[in-house]
């Protein structure tokens, strides 16, 4: 494409030059009785050359007007088909914001799974140690209990073994004197 100010200034500045020769011949046809216009050498040679020169000029600046229009038809093509591309491009990203992906919705899973299988565990552990505490309040009980029981035992066999050392001693003693 042509930039502004190259060949569309040219024709716009030829243009001007033939509105202004025209003006000039019209300002000299207006002014100079017909009698005199007639076969003088302005409308012999300056007209018919003003006249050549404004075709050409009207011409080019047709021809220039084409290739403008013919410029903008394939701008327009280019814009719509870059706002068609856009357009899609807007599609994809509404498409992708609302339905996530597959690697997404596959991770959104396997958390999801996570987070349930971890909300089991706490709960199984915390049937755990509610047994445990109750396992260990019960064992301390027993423990506590059979360890009275084993002191309570111990104690009684002491006695019995003073009783019987005591007891035995004064066999002896008996049977020393006996003897």
């Amino acid at each position: 494409p042509q930039h502004f100010g190259s060949a569309a200034s040219a024709t716009l500045l030829d243009s001007e030059t033939v509105v202004g020769c025209l003006q000039t011949a019209l300002l000299k046809l207006s002014r100079d009785p017909a009698w005199n216009v007639v076969d003088s050498t302005f409308v012999l040679k300056a007209l018919p050359a003003t006249v050549d020169v404004t075709k050409a000029q009207l011409q080019a600046a047709g021809t220039r007007r084409q290739e403008l229009l013919e410029e903008a038809e394939a701008l327009r093509d280019l814009v719509a088909a870059r706002e068609e591309h856009l357009d899609a491009l807007r599609r994809l990203r509404e498409e992708q914001a609302w339905f996530p992906r597959r690697e997404t919705n596959r991770t959104e899973t396997r958390f999801k799974q996570a987070e349930e299988h971890m909300g089991g565990l706490r709960a199984a552990m915390a049937v755990a140690a509610s047994e445990l505490r109750h396992l260990q309040s019960t064992v301390g009980e027993a423990l506590s209990a059979e360890r009275e029981a084993w002191q309570r035992r111990r104690a009684e066999l002491i006695a019995e073994r003073d009783r019987r050392v005591v007891e035995v001693r004064e066999k002896r003693v008996l049977l020393a004197d006996e003897e």
